[in-house]
């Protein structure tokens, strides 16, 4: 009985070291590639990630990258750190042991901007320029005011510097 017994204390205690060790060691595997810009230039110090997590790299100064990652599928993204280039995205899956080869080619992103109103009002009298003036400090956006002798100075200095 008593055999029996360190028997089953013996398979007990070697089932749970073997657990333990499976939960604590995570199967890994790489994914490793290049970025580089449109001209084919690399890109130093790209940052390649996955998105809501903490696993990333950069790319050194040749482009390259490698990234250590527990087996299954990511979505990997490259964003440039030095240029203004779109961000790429790539799928990727990850196998034990195996690295996956990854290029990212990032372009120049497009610059869109938002549409400026000009307001032009002349000041006839003392008592507008407050008026004026309190409208500028209600306002939500940055407004510079500059009166007209100011304008045709900057205006007279530009004409003078492209003669």
């Amino acid at each position: 009985m008593r055999r029996v017994i360190l028997l089953i204390i013996s398979i007990f205690s070697i089932t749970i070291v073997g657990l333990s060790q499976e939960v604590s060691s995570p199967k890994l595997g790489w994914v490793s590639g290049r970025v580089q810009d449109e001209n084919g230039d690399s890109l130093i110090f790209a940052k390649v990630f996955v998105d809501s997590t903490s696993y990333k790299s950069y790319s050194n100064k040749t482009g390259v990258f490698t990234l250590k990652l527990p087996v299954g599928e990511y979505r990997i993204k490259a964003l440039s750190s030095t240029k203004e280039l779109s961000a790429e995205e790539s799928h990727v899956i990850i196998k034990e042991g195996d690295t996956t080869h990854l290029d990212f080619v990032l372009h120049l992103a497009a610059v869109q901007g938002h549409q400026i109103h000009i307001h032009i009002q002349t000041v006839k009298a003392a008592g507008d320029e407050t008026k004026i003036e309190q409208e500028i400090q209600k306002s939500d956006v940055a407004i510079s005011a500059i009166s007209e002798k100011e304008v045709k100075t900057a205006s007279n200095i530009t004409n003078a510097a492209q003669k």
